[in-house]
């Protein structure tokens, strides 16, 4: 488990604070499945550009794995 900061309003803030010890790790499971979503949504989107690319080069004889690398960084 890894401990972040997150910025949030002052209302937002004091919410959280209010929360229930159990409503709090709910919340960060959730905030944590959103996270991993929005990832996985990030690069699903730069892998189907890079398809929409290569389907749209009439000679792919150049991309080597130096260039899909270059194209589609893994983080």
């Amino acid at each position: 488990m890894k401990t972040i900061s997150l910025e949030m309003d002052n209302e937002s803030g004091s919410i959280y604070e209010g929360l229930s010890p159990e409503n709090k790790r709910q919340f960060v499971a959730e905030v944590s499945l959103l996270l991993k979503e929005k990832a996985y949504n990030a690069r699903s989107a730069r892998l189907s550009s890079l398809i929409h690319q290569i389907n749209n080069q009439k000679d792919c004889s150049d991309l080597n794995a130096d260039i899909l690398l270059e194209l589609l960084p893994i983080d």
